[in-house]
């Protein structure tokens, strides 16, 4: 326990009678929801652990919502952003028409081709079929 209270703060880990319990501790997906800072988001949720699906799924919805405000304002961000949802969900179209409208917004139509193909392979193994060109799907999703 001292080195957890070392690494995260005295206040993180509390002694209570019959053991420990944590103390005031914020996570930065709390901290997100509450502040909307989208520099909190560095990948995805717990990469790597099964959670409550319920949990990642408001995360990520509020990370979509963020992320679609930002296509104007700041289509490389939204990019960044769109990549952390596909690769949460990689068969998901909304996500990856996200991406791809960031992508065009931003003018990097050489990335848009090389996600979209990504995409056309992925959708083939479970059997659905995009249309061939990037653009059609764009239109047709919109």
């Amino acid at each position: 326990m001292s080195s957890l209270r070392e690494s995260l703060g005295e206040a993180a880990i509390q002694t209570t009678g019959s053991g420990y319990m944590l103390g005031a501790v914020v996570s930065d997906a709390e901290a997100f929801l509450h502040s909307g800072d989208l520099s909190l988001w560095r990948g995805m949720y717990l990469e790597g652990l099964s959670l409550e699906s319920t949990v990642a799924d408001s995360l990520y919805l509020s990370l979509k919502l963020r992320a679609e405000a930002e296509l104007i304002t700041d289509p490389k961000e939204a990019a960044r952003l769109g990549r952390i949802l596909l690769e949460a969900d990689p068969y998901s179209l909304d996500y990856l028409h996200l991406c791809l409208s960031a992508y065009k917004a931003a003018d990097n139509y050489k990335t848009i081709g090389r996600l979209y193909d990504q995409a056309r392979e992925r959708m083939k193994e479970v059997g659905e079929a995009l249309p061939p060109q990037w653009t059609e799907f764009v239109q047709q999703y919109s």
